[in-house]
């Protein structure tokens, strides 16, 4: 997953990134190095919380990985 701080959007992978950029190059974007400098970052979901009482699960939203 990742994340573009510039529009606040998240994408489930690189071809999707890509799509929303069609006329873009940015290059390989094989490296975290290769994609931070186009603005976008890796993510991982955050663990969700389980609720005992609804026995739900509610997602947190995402953390940057550094």
């Amino acid at each position: 997953m990742f994340y573009e701080p510039e529009t606040d959007k998240t994408y489930n992978s690189l071809p999707e990134f890509r799509l929303e950029y069609r006329n873009t190059s940015f290059g390989e974007l094989d490296t975290e190095e290769e994609r931070n400098r186009a603005g976008l970052y890796s993510v991982a979901n955050n663990p969700p919380n389980y609720d005992i009482l609804l026995e739900d699960c509610t997602q947190e939203g995402i953390t940057l990985v550094a």
